[in-house]
Order: structure tokens, then sequence, then C-alpha cells
């Protein structure tokens, strides 16, 4: 465990390398990865949620916190900015996060990766 955030590893408590970890800094809220945040943060109307975001800003009234991981649209800024921005938003007491999916290219793939991992397995209403 490293602060509030849980590392998990595939075959032990110490990993080789920072690949074999099954998650990666999974926040203990749980994360939702998807193309489609304004229609998921209307799924979860009512709850308190935070959003993840790469470059877009969503102004929705059900939304208590978002951060964006770059203003620019660089995506090496995002991979820079994202485990800090999961760690605040897991820190906000939030019900749910829900982020948004990356461009399918390049280093938007390895930070999908990271998103995936961190909403793997995970239960919540």
């Amino acid at each position: 465990t490293i602060g509030k955030l849980k590392v998990f590893n595939k075959t032990s408590d110490s990993p080789e390398a920072p690949g074999m970890l099954l998650k990666h800094y999974a926040p203990q809220t749980p994360v939702i990865l998807t193309d489609k945040v304004t229609e998921t943060v209307r799924k979860f109307s009512g709850k308190k949620i935070g959003v993840l975001a790469f470059n877009s800003s969503y102004m929705d009234k059900d939304i208590a916190v978002e951060r964006r991981l770059s203003k620019t649209n660089d995506l090496d800024e995002a991979a820079f900015n994202l485990y800090d921005a999961l760690h605040r938003l897991d820190e906000e007491n939030l019900d749910i996060i829900i982020a948004e999916r990356f461009p399918a290219e390049g280093l938007g793939r390895t930070i999908n990766d990271r998103l995936e991992r961190a909403s793997e397995h995970q239960n919540f209403q």
C-alpha cells in the first residue's frame, strides 16, 4: 500500500518490474473507464462523482470534482499527471471516478491500460 493507494502484483508482494503489477496504484474509489463520459455521469446521477479527463472539461452539475490531465492535448503531460490525479481524486471521498478513455494510439494505449488495470475487479452500485 502506498498512502491510500493499493499496489497489486500478479505473483508476489515485490514485483520485478512495474509492468508485472496486476493493478498499478489502484485507487480505493471505484473507477469506470469510458468513451462516453457525459452518458456515464448521467447513469450515476445522485452519486458523488469525480471525472478524470484527458483534455476536455465536462461541465455538469453531477460532477463533484474534475481533473484534466492535459489542457494542451499532450499525451506525455497526461501520462506524467495520471497517478497524481488518481491519488487526488481518491482523497476526495467520491462514490465513483469516471475516467475518459484516451486515444488508442501510442502513449494513449499505455494510459488506457493503466486505467483499465485501476478499474478491474471493482464492485459498486
